[in-house]
């Protein structure tokens, strides 16, 4: 899956909250109006390497981003899919209210370390050495499969 960044500040996430919110007061993305996402360039397309779907109707890409932020969690509203398509290699995993790690998580799809283990996530968010390893690999087979190769 391929998408185009929109957008990158919390202003442009409002429109998606259920009722209108003070400026300063943090949203159902977890974000305030005046929130940048600095490591997101409007224009850039990125690879989604996973979905995280949240409680409150949150969608959440994890994206390869080709530099030293190279791992991304940002949401969804904030880009427009230029390629719909999903790997063939993605799996899904629905987690149960009050899962040890992720209690706000509703499901993740994505490649297969991330539905088989539960630390994967996490050890990547860390920059674990074992996690950052098998992330690039998974990047290199979907950068095959898509024939993006350095968005």
């Amino acid at each position: 899956m391929i998408v185009r960044c929109i957008a990158n500040t919390g202003k442009a996430l409002r429109a998606f909250e259920p009722n209108e919110l003070p400026d300063d007061y943090t949203g159902k993305f977890g974000t305030t109006a005046h929130t940048i996402f600095h490591q997101l360039d409007i224009g850039k397309e990125y690879l989604v390497t996973a979905m995280i779907f949240w409680h409150q109707d949150v969608v959440q890409y994890l994206l390869y981003g080709h530099t030293e932020t190279w791992i991304l969690p940002a949401p969804a509203p904030l880009f427009t899919i230029m390629e719909a398509k999903l790997s063939r290699n993605w799996y899904f995993k629905q987690y149960e209210p009050g899962h040890r790690l992720y209690k706000s998580f509703l499901g993740v799809m994505g490649y297969e370390e991330l539905i088989a283990d539960d630390n994967h996530l996490e050890s990547l968010l860390e920059r674990e050495y074992e996690a950052e390893r098998i992330f690039y690999k998974r990047v290199v087979e979907m950068e095959r499969e898509f024939q993006t190769h350095g968005l």
